[in-house]
């Protein structure tokens, strides 16, 4: 039975090693990535106490192939999907070349990464379904619990699951912020909209967070597209437009 093509960048490589877990994904999966993320896996400062040391020859035995990444194929993405262009290097080599393969989205073929901004711009490649966690790979590649249980919490299921979900709600809310203006009142009432509350407080609150309220469209004039909610309490706007908050964490977009 053929393997499925699993495509890892840097930080998953080094956190598979860090856990031990390295062996039993790269048997159970055919894991490839690509030169860069090799050589930033194999490198870095042995003084820092977060260092994890990787023996090259046992991460070139587990490793399916290390794909070359061109300039061409490097300056392809960025032209075509430019906020690819402020990925780290190994995200933006993995990414140039799957993009330039045209490998994705595909049903045999999955990514994982627990950079949030590769997240946001696989997003737009179209790729996010694609996404999966290291927890997950480790999981099916029958990993014991003790090692699952060491993973950082930014590969696990559950962590990668509500990013996924604030970039999708987020995508949802903009392509609706900017079409209401254009949205007949039947087609108000018909749809679900995310509608922008700014509330200053919220803002200020939690490392850029902002919060979102999801409002059925209907004929109520006080909540209107767009609308300023002025300084108050989160229990105070739940309670003003009558709908539970739904946060939406901004680092999931820088």
């Amino acid at each position: 039975m053929q393997k499925i093509r699993v495509f890892a960048d840097t930080n998953v490589i080094l956190e598979s090693f860090r856990t031990s877990c390295w062996t039993a994904i790269s048997n159970h999966f055919a894991i490839e990535t690509v030169e860069k993320c090799v050589e930033e896996t194999l490198t870095g400062n042995p003084g820092d106490p977060r260092h994890v040391a990787v023996p090259p020859a046992v991460l070139n035995a587990g490793l399916a192939v290390q794909h070359p990444v061109s300039r061409k194929e490097l300056a392809t993405l960025v032209l075509s999907h430019p906020p690819s262009s402020t990925l780290d290097d190994g995200e933006k080599h993995l990414f140039a070349w799957l993009f330039a393969n045209k490998l994705l989205p595909s049903h045999v073929i999955v990514v994982t990464t627990a950079d949030k901004a590769a997240l946001v711009a696989s997003n737009g490649l179209g790729w996010l379904d694609c996404m999966i966690s290291l927890e997950d790979l480790a999981r099916k590649a029958g990993v014991g619990r003790v090692n699952l249980d060491a993973l950082a919490l930014q590969y696990r299921d559950d962590w990668l699951s509500s990013i996924k979900t604030k970039i999708r709600l987020g995508t949802e809310w903009k392509s609706l912020y900017h079409a209401g203006p254009t949205l007949s009142c039947r087609q108000r009432r018909m749809v679900f909209r995310l509608t922008f509350h700014r509330a200053a407080t919220c803002r200020s609150a939690s490392r850029g967070s902002a919060f979102y309220l999801l409002t059925k469209c209907h004929h109520d004039k006080s909540v209107r597209h767009g609308k300023q909610v002025r300084r108050s309490g989160h229990a105070g706007i739940a309670k003003l437009v009558r709908q539970p908050l739904i946060e939406i964490n901004f680092d999931a977009f820088d």
